[in-house]
């Protein structure tokens, strides 16, 4: 297929310049929280970066610099008419975006989502700095990640549906134990989020082995969903429905 030199140019140079604002956003929005927590002394087990969101914020920069060196790189060349460049070292970031793209898409976008209707910072004042810096990071994730799939830099691909789910199992078994052990509640797998639709679940069954499994249904139902939009917009487009970046 012949590739647009113009088009790829003018994509790359708009990508590597708002994708890298919004990389700086979440970064600095993050950065900003934990700081503050650590300056009034309320940095503590229970505030280290082991939500999914928390841990989505570092892998929107990931993706953004590995992006930049795989993609951004080699379109740059290609503007330039250059082939010069480390095939082993593309190929590793070529893999790190594509892995850290899929995480961002999912349970990225629906993580950040979830956190915006059902905030579990509303203990703080609306316009503190927890607040604000709470609110811009999960906001600034979604925008990144929607901006990111709309110029093709993350191209989510059934294919690699394993990748979430692979993720999101090792998560839970390193969290279940551990939110146990220091009584507290990343992942909400320790216990719901207040006004989530986890509360309803919670206050049924507990949260104990019907609380997880549950949990981990609704969770496998929302990977599945999203994917099965991604593949029926690509195919509404004419597209190979399992292609991905």
């Amino acid at each position: 297929m012949r590739v647009d030199k113009t088009d790829v140019c003018e994509r790359t140079a708009g990508y590597n310049v708002w994708a890298g604002v919004l990389a700086i956003i979440v970064l600095a929005s993050h950065l900003l929280e934990s700081g503050w927590r650590i300056a009034d002394g309320s940095y503590g087990v229970d505030t280290l970066p082991l939500h999914i969101c928390s841990i989505s914020a570092y892998l929107t920069v990931i993706h953004y610099l590995a992006g930049r060196h795989f993609s951004g790189h080699a379109d740059e060349e290609l503007c330039a008419g250059q082939t010069s460049g480390s095939i082993t070292g593309r190929a590793s970031a070529q893999t790190i975006s594509r892995v850290t793209g899929e995480l961002i898409f999912c349970p990225g976008i629906a993580g950040a989502l979830c956190a915006l209707i059902f905030p579990d910072w509303t203990m703080y004042a609306p316009f503190s700095v927890i607040s604000a810096a709470s609110f811009i990071s999960h906001t600034a994730i979604m925008m990144y990640a929607i901006f990111a799939i709309r110029v093709r830099q993350i191209r989510p691909s059934i294919r690699r549906i394993h990748i979430p789910v692979i993720f999101l199992a090792v998560y839970a078994a390193l969290m279940i134990p551990f939110d146990r052990a220091f009584d507290v509640n990343y992942g909400f797998l320790n216990g719901p989020s207040p006004g989530s639709f986890l509360t309803a679940i919670a206050g049924r069954f507990g949260t104990g082995a019907a609380y997880y499994m549950i949990y981990a249904l609704i969770v496998l139902a929302g990977i599945f969903m999203s994917y099965g939009i991604c593949y029926m917009i690509r195919r509404r487009n004419h597209l190979d429905p399992q292609a991905g970046s």
